[in-house]
């Protein structure tokens, strides 16, 4: 009930609050997300590989931590269920046309996202597993996606069953407030 009450305080601070947009570097913003996420870092062994160097872009910095928190700690969840396997995320970035165009992807370890579920998991409070498998109310992604639509970018995701995930989303390079 806990975890309910903290998702939906979440999903009204990224609905209803403005922060300003100004200028993030997100090579700074994910080393302070994976301070914050260092307990699961650390109890699932998992091994973060950044892509440097990340730009500073024009955004909402807090609401920006909270897409990269839900997208690398989902990424740790879902990977490290197998004994002895090392969770691996990467998290990168490349330019298209104008966007950014930024990936958290896992090692493969975890149960992978069947094709048919990929624009269900942004759904509001959908779960593909109980709560006995995996922790979470199923808001996460739909904050993420809330967040990243705000920002003018898109999300997706690219991942088949026992082959793990990779998520991408854009942010405009030219983003103004």
């Amino acid at each position: 009930m806990n975890a309910l009450i903290d998702d939906l305080l979440t999903l009204s601070r990224v609905s209803k609050v403005a922060n300003p947009y100004e200028p993030v570097d997100i090579q700074e913003l994910i080393e302070s997300v994976k301070k914050r996420l260092h307990t699961d870092i650390e109890q699932s062994n998992a091994l973060i590989t950044i892509q440097e160097p990340l730009p500073t872009i024009h955004c909402d910095g807090i609401k920006m931590a909270e897409v990269f928190i839900n997208l690398i700690g989902n990424a740790i969840k879902y990977s490290s269920k197998n004994p002895g396997d090392q969770p691996r995320v990467n998290v990168g970035i490349s330019e298209q046309d104008g966007q950014y165009e930024f990936f958290v992807k896992d090692n493969g370890i975890g149960i992978g996202i069947d094709p048919q579920h990929h624009q269900q998991i942004f759904d509001m409070f959908k779960r593909l597993h109980s709560q006995n498998q995996y922790e979470g109310t199923g808001a996460g992604l739909y904050n993420v996606k809330t967040i990243v639509e705000e920002h003018g970018g898109n999300i997706w995701v690219e991942s088949r069953l026992g082959q793990g995930s990779t998520f991408y989303f854009t942010i405009p390079e030219n983003l103004k407030s």
